[in-house]
């Protein structure tokens, strides 16, 4: 009897024992993965995690789990480009920046890129007029200078260049400045005038219109003026 009662006393232990390692053993199985999703020991899944375990998952050897994307011809088109295609390629700027020719129609705006062709009609008739055509997006800020002034910055205009931070960038150099007053309205075309800039900028802009007017076949003001002071000479001579 006594021997039947260690014998017994020994398998409840060892029992006991197994049962305890198969739990921890259980646990730690439970860890990971889908099988952790509703047991009492563990935290309930949450959000992008419990969708991830809780979605319906496709059989093994299934016709949707071995069902393969559909291969379209443009995939190896790309595929040879991206294989093809170099990474950048280096064109060549001329030294001076190829400005178009403002107050033309718009088959002369661009004499550097030869014959526009294929422009419709309505389209060159719009950008042959002054008020209606588009403003151009690459000009100096001495052309087309951003909001200045009181009146044209109560409303917020963006994608221009402005020289607030840091302070020195896209500012103009001194001289070149264009002064805008309060009560100009904004426009779409920001030519200045004459008066509006300064000393350097008038300046360039005076020997601007001397070199069209040379281009054109005309005379220079001082060239007028040195033809007429030759013609009052002469006729002094004669009298």
């Amino acid at each position: 009897a006594e021997h039947s009662g260690l014998r017994s006393l020994r398998g409840l232990v060892a029992s006991v024992a197994v049962a305890g390692l198969c739990a921890r053993g259980l646990r730690i199985a439970m860890r990971s993965g889908s099988a952790s999703f509703g047991q009492h020991f563990m935290p309930s899944l949450k959000n992008a995690k419990r969708k991830r375990y809780t979605r319906p998952k496709k059989h093994p050897g299934s016709w949707d789990a071995m069902r393969q994307p559909r291969r379209y011809e443009l995939y190896d088109i790309l595929e040879e480009l991206d294989e093809t295609t170099p990474w950048y390629t280096i064109v060549s700027e001329p030294e001076e920046p190829m400005l178009p020719v403002e107050g033309v129609p718009l088959k002369e705006r661009y004499p550097w890129a030869g014959e526009l062709q294929r422009v419709h009609p309505d389209k060159e008739e719009m950008e042959n007029s002054e008020e209606d055509r588009m403003a151009p997006l690459f000009l100096p800020l001495s052309k087309a200078p951003p909001p200045t002034g009181r009146r044209q910055r109560y409303i917020e205009r963006r994608g221009f260049a402005t020289g607030k931070q840091p302070p020195w960038l896209n500012r103009p150099e001194i001289g070149y400045e264009v002064h805008v007053p309060h009560d100009m309205p904004f426009k779409k075309h920001r030519q200045p005038e004459p008066w509006q800039m300064g000393p350097k900028l008038r300046q360039q802009w005076k020997e601007e219109q001397e070199a069209k007017q040379l281009a054109a076949g005309g005379q220079v003001a001082d060239d007028i003026e040195e033809d007429d002071d030759l013609d009052a000479a002469l006729d002094a001579m004669d009298e």
